[in-house]
């Protein structure tokens, strides 16, 4: 019994050529997946990283603007507070610069180029509501005044800040209409 195992030890032959060739390709094939799998993981990390980094950066630059206008977003709610003033040129223009300017930020929260929490921080997404409320409180009294001017007009192109505004109250319908 004992030669009989012997026997088939000794007449075992090596293994096919092919063998140790898969086993290096299965090794490789499985640390080439596993290494990709951690390189995917750790690049979508960086990335959200400094998107995030952009996105902060964007709302502190939008919030230095926003400072720098402080001046004149007196002006702008003063005349907002007495619809009268809109009837000069001068004064409706800064109202519309504004506006126009809260559009543009309201855009790029839209397409999250800006860090909305920050801004909120800041307090500059409830400006926004204030403003718009406020402008169309005093386009209400300038359309039911003699003579009647409707400012209305110019905010239709503000569909951005509408629905950021919107978003705000917690998806209630906006009082912002657009033409």
């Amino acid at each position: 019994m004992l030669d009989r195992r012997l026997t088939v030890l000794e007449n075992k032959s090596p293994p096919a050529w092919y063998v140790p060739f898969v086993l290096t390709l299965l090794s490789t094939g499985f640390g080439i997946a596993v290494g990709s799998l951690i390189t995917a993981r750790y690049t979508h990390r960086a990335e959200a990283r400094a998107d995030r980094l952009r996105r902060e950066d964007a709302a502190i630059s939008v919030a230095s603007e926003w400072i720098k206008m402080f001046p004149s977003l007196q002006h702008v709610y003063k005349c907002l507070d007495s619809p009268d003033l809109l009837r000069e040129a001068k004064n409706l223009n800064a109202v519309l610069d504004y506006g126009n300017w809260l559009e543009t930020t309201a855009q790029r929260l839209g397409h999250q180029l800006i860090d909305r929490d920050l801004l909120k921080k800041m307090g500059l997404i409830d400006r926004m509501s204030v403003f718009v409320g406020k402008y169309d409180h005093a386009a209400g009294i300038l359309a039911s005044a003699q003579p009647a001017l409707d400012i209305r007009l110019y905010s239709g192109a503000w569909t951005a800040l509408g629905e950021q505004v919107s978003k705000e109250k917690g998806g209630e319908i906006c009082h912002h209409k657009t033409v």
